[in-house]
């Protein structure tokens, strides 16, 4: 029927809080960022390089919006097909580390608000440097 409730979807048990805490570092798009795991080295991918990672994604609601693996999906992205804010939070991860993501919808290609966990497991493809 046209007044029927929406369904709602249960918030998943491994579900982040909606709201980044204070002390996580916001990038030029917006995206909260907190480094959950590894070392501190940052930096070294360029966006035009493929990278594999292991990661798990909340809607708003809290529900996983990626298959709902405990331990993670793994995946291989191009980094450049991403969407921004997942794009320029990656190109900043150290090789190891894992930080939670806070993405508003103006910085995701998706419907709404993102959360993300990714840890970057390695870069697959390196960047092609041009001759002197």
């Amino acid at each position: 029927p046209p007044d029927a409730p929406a369904p709602s979807v249960a918030r998943a048990a491994d579900a982040p809080p909606a709201e980044a805490p204070r002390h996580a570092s916001r990038s030029a798009l917006g995206v909260a960022r907190l480094q959950i795991d590894g070392d501190t080295e940052r930096g070294g991918v360029h966006r035009s390089q493929r990278v594999k990672v292991r990661y798990r994604a909340w809607d708003a609601a809290g529900a996983r919006v990626d298959g709902g693996d405990p331990e993670g999906k793994l995946a291989t992205w191009l980094v450049m097909a991403l969407p921004p804010g997942l794009q320029e939070s990656v190109v900043d991860m150290g090789l190891g580390q894992t930080w939670r993501l806070w993405i508003p919808s103006e910085a995701s290609f998706e419907e709404g608000d993102r959360v993300y966990e990714v840890q970057l497991l390695e870069v697959v493809e390196r960047r092609v440097s041009a001759a002197p």
